[in-house]
């Protein structure tokens, strides 16, 4: 996958809806190397430290998502991988190494504000390449 864009900042208060919050939101782009510290990337900083930054955290280890679901998996079928759980053990995400085409199955809905979910914005550029690959004309 082809990185775009590096961006870093600093907490700070913003007001959502009438309530005063705490959020890392508003990044900025790096140009440049940036270095990889073990809580956080240099010049940036998270507000919830429960789901960003620390160890294994800048690679994605623990993030947030929109569960707004009651319903999950129960027994996961043979061919699939578990690729994200929740904090209760419950499956979010799975993925199929053999399948023919692209398979990511989420429980929760990436589209809901993906501008904002880094995690969001990379499973809709592997779709994006997938798409783009599958598209390309096969040579015989």
């Amino acid at each position: 996958m082809k990185l775009l864009s590096l961006n870093v900042a600093r907490p700070r208060l913003a007001v959502y809806n009438g309530t005063t919050i705490n959020t890392g939101i508003f990044k900025q782009p790096v140009s440049g190397p940036v270095r990889l510290r073990t809580l956080n990337l240099d010049g940036d900083r998270q507000a919830d430290l429960s789901v960003h930054g620390g160890p294994n955290k800048a690679s994605m280890d623990k993030f947030a998502v929109n569960s707004l679901h009651g319903q999950g998996i129960d027994a996961l079928a043979k061919p699939l991988t578990v690729e994200a759980k929740a904090p209760d053990g419950a499956i979010e995400a799975v993925s199929m190494k053999t399948a023919p085409a692209y398979l990511l199955g989420v429980q929760w809905h990436p589209e809901w504000k993906f501008a904002e979910n880094a995690v969001s914005r990379a499973i809709f550029a592997s779709f994006g390449e997938a798409m783009a690959s599958h598209a390309q004309p096969k040579r015989r």
